[in-house]
Formats: structure tokens, C-alpha cells, sequence
């Protein structure tokens, strides 16, 4: 059985390039030592937010390799290992372990949307859970793979010993109270829809992954604290203003938002790498009032 805890806050980071596309690894190094002085709990590498379809394998392990040589000695690295074959994320994930990874979060294989059932989705976790040289997470994120995972799927998986919790992006309450109940003991579930956090904290849900952890790391661990806490009305008021900035940010800009706002408060975002193009002036502009509106400049 797997020791590691998977609670608090994990921010989910972009990846860095410079003006060339090359990756940028001093600004990782730099970003990573202000994200060390903070409160999270540990950081998501290679998800859509950091362009891990715009990386080669030798690209994501150097990423992970720069991580590790910087990253605080109690937090986590988690990584998005997913693949269309099973063979292959196996084979990925035990790169990224060799690398540094602590844990691999892994989304059922996409590709295969139209034809996969339940069986062979079974099928494919349980080879990569016994393959698996770290713990994996089960990622239930639709909205990308058109796929979701089941109940009834993921209380058989979790009581598969080297299957560490759950990553759900739904907000599904009801799922997730149907997973708290019924899931092995140990079993621990990541809740990726910001919208929903108390809902989801409330119903038993660990930890919460969120991209805005990159930039107001402070205020997701009080929003996280206030509702483990039960102050509700607090974290209410707390959840109010991190919306907004999920809104009129991330949710209007994706990831060339993040990045602006990023340089914006003194990390390193870096350029996005094509086919994305770094915002025009008037669009970051526009975020810098947003942040100034909020408090954050």
C-alpha cells in the first residue's frame, strides 16, 4: 500500500519557452523557487495548460528532470502520463519516475472514444497500475477525452494497491459522493473543477488542483483551509474572488492568460509555443486591470 498523501493545494504549471520556442529552463528554475515559499502541496507537470502535446519525450523528462532539482523536498510532483496505447504510457510513465516523478496522473486513452467499453478501460489501468514503477491517479476529465469514468470503474480500481486516488475535472458531486462511500479507504480524490471546491471538500474530496495555485497560491491554501475548517460563509466569500479570476483570465484566455498574468506578477510565463501566439498588448492590458481590479498589482 501506497504512503503517500495526496492533500492541500497542487498547482497546475505551465511550461516555459523563450522567444525562440526553446524551453525556458531558468524561468522554470525561478518560478519553482517562488512556488517553493509558498503553501502548496505540490505541482501538476505536462497536463493541457502545460502544452504537453507541444513536447517531445526528451523535452518532458528534461522538464521533469528541472523540476526535481528544484522542487522543495515536501512537495509532490505529479505528471500527466496519459497515451493512447497502454504499452506506451507505461513505458512513458517509467520514464517520467526514472526522471523524478512522484506520481503519474494517467486519462483513459482518447483516441479510442467511439469503441473503448468499461472492460477494456479496466483492463488498461490495472496492466498500468501493476507495470507502474510510482502510484498512479485515475483522471476523469471528459471534457478532453469524451470519456468518463464510471462509479462503478473507479471503486473497482481503487482497490488496486499502486492506484493512489482519483483526478475528477467533472464537479459531479454525486459521483464523488458516490466514490467517497464506496472507494477503498485509502483512496484519496483530487478535485480539478475550482467551481465546486467546497462542494467537493465538503463531500470528502483531499486535495484540489487548480491552475490559479500558479498564480495566488496563498489565497487557494485559504480557501482550502477555510473549508476543511468548516467556515463555510468564509470560503464562500474566498471561492467569490477566485472565480473571477477564472473567469475573466483563465477561462477567456486559456493558457497564453495564465502566462500573461504570470509576467504580470513577477514570474517568468514565458512564450507559448505555436500554433499559440503570445496575447496582443491590448488583451494583456486588459488582464493587468483585471488583476489590479482584484488587488493582485
Amino acid at each position: 500500500m501506497c504512503s503517500l498523501h495526496l492533500r492541500g493545494v497542487y498547482s497546475v504549471i505551465p511550461t516555459a519557452f523563450d522567444n525562440t520556442g526553446a524551453l525556458d529552463l531558468d524561468a522554470v528554475r525561478f518560478n519553482m523557487q517562488r512556488w517553493n515559499d509558498t503553501a502548496v502541496s505540490g505541482f501538476f507537470l505536462l497536463t493541457l495548460i502545460g502544452e504537453s502535446f507541444h513536447l517531445t519525450l526528451e523535452e518532458k523528462l528534461t522538464l521533469i528532470q528541472t523540476v526535481k532539482s528544484e522542487v522543495a523536498p515536501d512537495k509532490h510532483i505529479i505528471v500527466n502520463t496519459g497515451a493512447c496505447s497502454t504499452d506506451l504510457t507505461i513505458s512513458t510513465t517509467n520514464k517520467a519516475a526514472d526522471a523524478g516523478a512522484d506520481v503519474a496522473a494517467i486519462m483513459p486513452p482518447y483516441c479510442y472514444q467511439e469503441y473503448i467499453d468499461e472492460r477494456e478501460l479496466e483492463e488498461h489501468y490495472v496492466q498500468l497500475a501493476e507495470r507502474s514503477e510510482i502510484p498512479i491517479i485515475l483522471q476523469n476529465i471528459p471534457s478532453f477525452t469524451r470519456l468518463h469514468l464510471s462509479g462503478e470503474l473507479i471503486v473497482k480500481l481503487s482497490h488496486h494497491p499502486n492506484i493512489l486516488g482519483l483526478g475528477d475535472e467533472t464537479g459531479n458531486i454525486s459521483l464523488l459522493e458516490h466514490c467517497t462511500n464506496k472507494c477503498s479507504d485509502s483512496f484519496e480524490i483530487m478535485t480539478m473543477d475550482v467551481h465546486t471546491t467546497i462542494s467537493a471538500l465538503l463531500m470528502g474530496s483531499s486535495a484540489v488542483v487548480t491552475p490559479l495555485a500558479t498564480l495566488i497560491p496563498s489565497a487557494c491554501g485559504r480557501l482550502y483551509d477555510l473549508s476543511i475548517e468548516g467556515r463555510w460563509e468564509e470560503a464562500a466569500q474566498s471561492l467569490k474572488s477566485l472565480l473571477r479570476l477564472q473567469r475573466q483570465v483563465i477561462d477567456t484566455h486559456g493558457i497564453v492568460g495564465i502566462k500573461a498574468a504570470m509576467d504580470l506578477m513577477g514570474y517568468k510565463g514565458g512564450f507559448p509555443r505555436s500554433p499559440l501566439l503570445p496575447l496582443v498588448p491590448k488583451k494583456k492590458q486588459d488582464i493587468a486591470h483585471i488583476l489590479e481590479s482584484i488587488g493582485l498589482l
